[in-house]
C-alpha cells in the first residue's frame, strides 16, 4: 500500500524531475504512480491498481493510480520502457541511514536516445 508520507515524497520528487517516469523504491518494489501508471501500465504488461486517498500528485481528492515490478526486474522493465519509446527514466532508490529509518533518492537518470547509457542525475 502507498501511504500519504510516501505520496508527499513522490511528489516532491516529482517537482524535481517533472518529465519522464519516475521509478520509486518501496520495499522490494519499483513503482510508477498517477498518469504515468495510467500511460505505462499496460504496455509493460502490469497490473494498474487503484486507490481512493486525497491524491497531492494530481490535485484531487478521488484514485490514486499505480503499478509496479520486484527491484530485480529493473533492467527489464527498463530496456522495455526504452523499447516503447520512452525517453527518460529516472530511478529513485530508497535508503535507510543508520538508524534504519527511509528516505529516497533520484541516483540514475536514463535517456532512450542514448539506448540506456545511464547519467547522473544533476543534484
Amino acid at each position: 500500500m502507498i501511504s500519504e508520507s510516501i505520496i508527499k515524497e513522490y511528489e516532491a520528487l516529482r517537482k524535481q524531475y517533472p518529465e519522464g517516469v519516475l521509478l520509486f523504491q518501496i520495499g522490494v518494489f519499483y513503482k510508477i504512480v498517477g498518469t504515468e501508471a495510467t500511460k505505462w501500465a499496460g504496455s509493460l504488461g502490469l497490473k494498474l491498481i487503484t486507490i481512493n486517498k486525497p491524491n497531492p500528485v494530481e490535485n484531487n481528492d478521488g484514485e490514486i493510480a499505480f503499478c509496479g515490478f520486484p527491484t530485480s526486474g529493473l533492467d527489464k522493465y527498463i530496456g522495455r520502457l526504452i523499447r516503447l519509446g520512452c525517453e527518460k527514466i529516472i530511478i529513485c532508490n530508497q535508503l535507510k541511514n543508520n538508524e534504519g529509518v527511509n528516505r529516497r533518492a533520484v541516483n540514475q537518470i536514463i535517456t532512450g536516445r542514448l539506448a540506456g547509457q545511464s547519467q547522473s542525475p544533476d543534484v
